[in-house]
């Protein structure tokens, strides 16, 4: 399921009456208005003198960016509905520019006078002129490019050009962005229509998505992002993301019984550039937990990189997940979950397991992961791998199971 991120959409209902020239503002909702007649006024017979009347909506915009300046025309665009449905404005999603508002005009907004004590402070924006507009309910809608806070400004001018009529309030944009993340987790068939395993996403802020191990608790902190079954041939976990922060996420994988599970991850990023990520069959049991790290957004080549979340810059972990882990004593074996960096001499690759040399197991090609199960001593098991970047950087990981103990 792709989403998009939530689009600024204001409707303003805006009644225009013949009789009085006047433009009225309600909320969606609320009912129809209607202005007292002052002191002395009668009906008018002939025609108004100071028609026709103009109608403008001007959309002022201060990024949050505070190093960003946005020129006049950029940061959002407009569409305007009339009472008939016609349109007139730009509409970036189908990427077509509505001209059927006969008069219809786009206008940059210059702010002149961002300091006077009442009115909009952005110092640009967009605007839209109606010429001699219809009677009755028009519908504004505001599409961000960019992250800022709005106003916007309601006028009727005369025919002399002033302004008989104001209305001002304020909003809120977001940039448009249709970039996504998903994140299945698959349990294997031989454990029927039982879960495996359960996730947790963190991203970059320290918000979660999913189901934590460490309470026992379902998190949903992350906005319009979901976690949930997936329909497939297996029980499975969705994530789903709609405009995820760029930066390193964290998935972890909580084991729940025996079995093995496959974590798929997709996504795109800002640019509409793709990737995917896909490590099969891992085994786990309960209590077990794998960490991995998801960088997104880095580059359009790679809007995707899974890795382990423990290590160095050579070689990285989803398993263990920190240099010294204890299991219990009738675990006989481990999977270790290892990744290698894109920059590792595969020549220079060693692994050592209780002084034994058992560097043929592994497969170290550079930019790729491998799942090896290690055989349990009682006591204490010591793994040692090495390598070499192209650069010359050289890594030792020295990791240690302790088999005997409570599982950690």
């Amino acid at each position: 399921m792709r989403l998009l991120s939530a689009v600024a959409v204001s409707t303003l209902a805006i009644f225009i009456g013949t009789a009085a020239a006047q433009v009225i503002l309600r909320p969606p909702g609320a009912p129809r208005p209607t202005l007292q007649r002052s002191a002395g006024q009668v009906p008018r017979d002939a025609p108004d003198p100071d028609a026709p009347y103009d109608l403008t909506i001007r959309l002022y915009l201060t990024p949050h960016d505070a190093t960003k300046t946005l020129l006049p025309g950029q940061g959002a665009d407009l569409i305007v509905t009339d009472p008939t449905g016609r349109r007139f404005g730009q509409d970036p999603y189908e990427k077509t520019f509505y001209r059927e508002i006969p008069g219809g005009a786009l206008e940059p907004v210059i702010n002149t006078q961002p300091n006077q004590p009442i009115g909009p402070r952005g110092l640009f924006g967009s605007g839209v002129r109606i010429r001699q507009p219809v009677e009755g309910r028009y519908a504004l809608q505001v599409i961000g490019r960019e992250w800022a806070n709005s106003e916007y400004v309601l006028q009727a001018w005369d025919r002399t050009g002033r302004a008989r009529w104001t209305h001002m309030g304020r909003g809120g944009t977001e940039q448009r962005d249709n970039s996504y993340l998903t994140v299945h987790l698959f349990s294997d068939a031989a454990s029927g229509d039982q879960l495996v395993s359960e996730a947790l996403l963190t991203d970059p802020r320290g918000r979660r998505l999913g189901f934590s191990a460490a309470d026992r608790r379902r998190y949903a902190e992350i906005p319009r992002a979901i976690y949930g079954d997936r329909t497939s041939d297996t029980p499975a976990r969705e994530i789903e993301v709609p405009a995820p922060l760029p930066g390193d996420h964290v998935i972890e994988v909580a084991g729940t019984r025996r079995g093995r599970y496959t974590l798929e991850i997709s996504g795109s990023d800002r640019t509409d550039a793709s990737g995917h990520a896909l490590v099969e069959n891992v085994p786990t049991i309960a209590g077990t937990r794998h960490r991995y790290r998801l960088a997104v957004g880095g580059s359009p080549d790679a809007p995707i990189v899974l890795s382990g979340a423990f290590g160095g810059a050579l070689l990285r972990y989803a398993w263990p997940i920190e240099s010294t882990t204890r299991v219990p004593v009738a675990q006989a074996t481990v999977p270790l979950v290892l990744f290698y960096d894109a920059a590792l001499e595969p020549t220079t690759f060693r692994a050592m397991f209780n002084a034994a040399d058992i560097t043929t197991r592994f497969t170290p090609k550079p930019g790729t992961h491998q799942v090896v199960i290690l055989p349990l001593s009682p006591g204490m098991n010591t793994l040692v791998l090495s390598g070499q970047g192209r650069a010359g950087a050289t890594t030792i990981d020295r990791l240690i199971v302790e088999r005997g103990s409570a599982a950690r």
